[in-house]
């Protein structure tokens, strides 16, 4: 099945010679990887970031992007965890409901079979209207 891909980062900034300091810095140069389709070194820069500024809000949004990035990469089981760190941090997040079916798809895809299901069960009944519902079912319907 092939991955979304989507573009989510706002503005990009230029890539530096030096670690920046600054997170929004980070985060810039990370994003600025990942709109690039440079899936190694976002995942490198994310990671970076998350680990200097762990309590930031550029941090939680970075385990969303690290989660897209990994999933580009198809390291589904790298992928997961972003994915839950990120839900945990902003459950509210407008990406939340993106993150839950990225989550069901990780399991697909790592052939957690039950927690796939579960997963892609909890999206459709938390978001009917949406249209990735198509994708939920055909997935289901491979289990």
């Amino acid at each position: 099945m092939p991955v979304l891909m989507l573009s989510l980062l706002g503005p990009v900034h230029a890539c530096a010679q030096a670690p920046p300091d600054r997170v929004e810095e980070q985060y810039g140069i990370a994003a600025g990887y990942y709109e690039r389709g440079e899936y190694v070194e976002a995942i490198q820069a994310f990671r970076q970031l998350i680990q200097s500024h762990p309590d930031s809000a550029e941090a939680a949004m970075s385990h969303f992007v690290l989660g897209e990035s990994l999933l580009q990469t198809r390291d589904h089981r790298a992928a997961y965890p972003a994915y839950q760190i990120f839900l945990q941090r902003v459950p509210d997040h407008p990406h939340a409901k993106r993150t839950t079916f990225r989550l069901a798809e990780c399991a697909f895809h790592l052939d957690w079979q039950e927690q796939a299901v579960q997963l892609f069960e909890r999206f459709i009944e938390r978001y009917p209207n949406d249209q990735l519902n198509e994708f939920a079912l055909n997935y289901l319907g491979e289990v």
